[in-house]
Parts: C-alpha cells; structure tokens; sequence
C-alpha cells in the first residue's frame, strides 16, 4: 500500500468512528465547527502541522500543546479524540480525518462535495450560478471546490462522489486526435 492510500484508510477509520460517537452525542455539526477551526489553524500554521508530526516528541508533550492551545474552545468530544489521535500516533493524519469527517457530515445533511476544475478564475456570481446549476443537476445541496488549471484550455471537469465528467476542451481535443489516428489506421489497413 502507498502512503497516500494508507492516509485515506486511516482517515476513513478515525473518521468514521469519530461522527457515530458525534452522532450518539447528538454534537456532529459542533465536531465539524471544531475541525473547521483545526483545519485552518493547520493549512496557515506550517508550524503547528510540523509539531504535531515531529516524531521525536513525546505524546505528553503534544497533548499540553493541544491543551494550551485549544482547552475550553473545543467541545469536550474533539478534545478528546484528539488525545486519543496522539496517543495512537495519528495526530499526523489530522487533514484526512477532517476530510473524510466533512464528507460524512455533508452526506448526513443531504450535500455534496463538488470540485470543479476550470481553465480561469470566475467571479463570485459565475461561481454561484454554477453551485446552483450543479445543486439543481445532482437534486441536492452542494458545496463547491473551484480549482484553476489554465491548461485545460476551457470547458469544466466535475467531480463528485466517485464520478468524473471531463467536458474540457482538452479532453476533446485528445479525443477527436485518437478517433482520427484510429480512423486512419482502419483506413490504412483496409487499402492493405
């Protein structure tokens, strides 16, 4: 197994215990408010990440970080299934976690993660006609990822759940030159 897929099992795991403990203490929605927090105390802080990964510290030392740092601002839950990431050594996937838990949170209230790949930045009215075109096309609430990658020269990659849809101009592109080269290839053949 790669890392990478190590990371997202882990984070699968961890995840999915953490929300039907949430769920059974009726505090989903302030578990996900906790890691909002965290997850961006843990993007803005390269210093925090580092800490929390540093194999050379101990446990103790990482829970009274954790305690200084977030004792009485977090719910009693998230403060303790952060001490139980440390002492199992998986503090380190933090960002998994938080990931997949969104994910579940989401799908418990009836959204859909969406990551929408395009070739320019839009505008806050383009983005929101397009949440809501998706909203309407999936039948359901859905919260938007816009990523810019110029080098799809135009068009969109939607994905969401387990599928993709690849209308970029790209795409197109290698797909009319493989349908011609294959074409020219039946053609040629033919002729033989």
């Amino acid at each position: 197994m790669s890392i990478d897929s190590d990371a997202r099992r882990i984070g699968e795991i961890y995840a999915q215990a953490l929300f039907s403990l949430a769920q059974e203490a009726q505090a989903a929605d302030a578990i996900a408010d906790d890691f909002d927090a965290l997850i961006n105390i843990h993007q803005q802080s390269k210093d925090f990440a580092t800490l929390m990964a540093a194999p050379f510290l101990t446990e103790n030392y990482k829970k009274q970080v954790l305690n200084d740092m977030f004792s009485g601002k977090l719910s009693e839950l998230t403060m303790n299934f952060l001490m139980v990431s440390v002492e199992h050594h998986r503090i380190v996937f933090l960002p998994q976690i938080i990931a997949r838990y969104n994910e579940l949170w989401n799908k418990f209230h009836g959204r859909r993660h969406v990551k929408v790949v395009v070739s320019r930045p839009m505008n806050n009215d383009e983005i929101e006609r397009l949440r809501e075109d998706i909203s309407a096309a999936l039948k359901s609430e859905t919260e938007l990822e816009l990523v810019v990658n110029p080098s799809i020269i135009g068009g969109a990659m939607i994905r969401y759940d387990d599928k993709v849809i690849d209308n970029t101009i790209r795409s197109r592109l290698h797909l009319a030159v493989r349908t011609t080269t294959n074409r020219g290839r039946i053609n040629e053949n033919r002729y033989k």
